[in-house]
C-alpha cells in the first residue's frame, strides 16, 4: 500500500451506539497510534432513513441501508474516489437491509477496490439462503475477518471456505492487531 492510500471503513459508527460502531473507532484508533499518517482511515457509516446523527470528519459517507439504489450510488461513489485503495466491511447481519442483509451484496459486487469482511457473527448450520448470502459475501471479497477460531472453523466447515482466506482478529483491538490488518489489506491491495 503506498503512504496516504485511504482505508474506507463501512461500518455503523459513533454516535451510534452499538459494540460494531465502537470496535470500529477503536480500530482505527489504533492503526493511527501504530502508523501515524502512513494510512489515511475514513468511515462510510450505516444509517436508516430516519436517523440522522452528528458524525465528526472522519466520516466521509453516509449509507441509509433501506433502499438498495442507495447501495448502487455509494459504490459508485467510492469507485469514483481515487484515494480509497482498500474498504473494510464491517458485516453484521441487522446492519443492512433485505433477507440476511442480502442488499450489501448490491454493494460489494458493483465495487472495483479490494474488499475485506469482518463478520461480527457466524452462525452455524446455516439454512440454504444464508448460506448463499454469506459465500456471495465471501466471494467477491479479497479477504476475511472473524473474531475467534471457532468463527473461522464454522466457515471452513459449513460454508466451505478455504482457510487461507481467514483471519482471526480478537474484538479487543491491539496495536499488534492493527498492525496485522494493516499488513494483510497491504498484501491484498499490492
Amino acid at each position: 500500500m503506498k503512504t496516504n492510500d485511504e482505508i474506507l471503513f463501512v461500518s455503523s459508527y459513533p454516535p451510534r451506539e452499538g459494540e460494531t460502531a465502537k470496535y470500529t473507532q477503536d480500530l482505527m484508533h489504533a492503526i493511527r497510534e501504530k502508523f501515524g499518517s502512513s494510512y489515511s482511515l475514513s468511515v462510510c457509516a450505516l444509517e436508516n432513513q430516519l436517523e440522522f446523527r452528528p458524525y465528526g470528519k472522519e466520516v466521509k459517507y453516509i449509507l441509509h441501508t433501506e433502499n438498495y439504489v442507495e447501495y448502487l450510488d455509494m459504490a459508485r461513489r467510492i469507485n469514483e474516489d481515487p484515494n480509497i485503495s482498500t474498504i473494510v466491511v464491517h458485516h453484521e447481519f441487522s446492519l443492512f437491509s433485505g433477507e440476511y442483509g442480502e442488499n450489501l451484496l448490491y454493494f460489494l459486487y458493483d465495487l472495483n477496490k479490494p474488499i475485506i469482511v469482518h463478520f461480527n457473527n457466524i452462525f452455524p448450520h446455516p439454512d440454504h439462503r444464508m448460506l448463499y448470502i454469506v459465500n456471495a459475501i465471501i466471494t467477491v471479497s479479497a479477504g476475511i475477518l472473524v473474531k475467534s477460531e471457532h468463527a473461522k472453523n464454522v466457515l471452513i466447515r459449513e460454508y466451505e471456505i478455504e482457510p487461507e482466506k481467514i483471519y482471526v482478529m480478537q474484538y479487543d483491538v491491539s496495536v499488534t492487531e492493527a498492525r496485522d490488518i494493516s499488513i494483510r489489506a497491504q498484501s491484498l491491495t499490492c
